[in-house]
């Protein structure tokens, strides 16, 4: 008999915690969508566009971005049709959002 089964999951990542609201617009888009944040506190800002195979197709980084409200434009008209994961990633951790191109 096996006696004392402890299981447990760790999933390793951060939720942003600096971050109040990360809204992607227009979504579905067609050749621009803007990331709209808004920081608790001043950090670097690194915004990564991944396609449905997980390779990296835009990547921007804003560093020492203050408190408050920002946006952030990234062109989508090379992108071809699909879902995108837009991952939001700060020293605090990141955050991931599903991205549709649609033309």
């Amino acid at each position: 008999y096996i006696d004392n089964i402890n299981l447990t999951t760790t999933n390793g990542i951060n939720q942003v915690s600096n971050v109040a609201n990360i809204t992607l617009f227009p979504n579905p888009t067609a050749s621009n969508v803007t990331v709209d944040l808004s920081l608790l506190s001043s950090d670097d800002v690194n915004i990564s566009v991944f396609n449905s195979v997980g390779q990296l197709v835009s990547s921007q980084t804003e560093n020492n971005v203050s408190a408050g409200d920002h946006a952030f434009n990234i062109d989508t008209q090379n992108m071809a049709n699909g879902i995108y994961n837009v991952i939001v990633s700060t020293k605090q951790g990141v955050s991931t959002h599903k991205l549709s191109v649609s033309k």
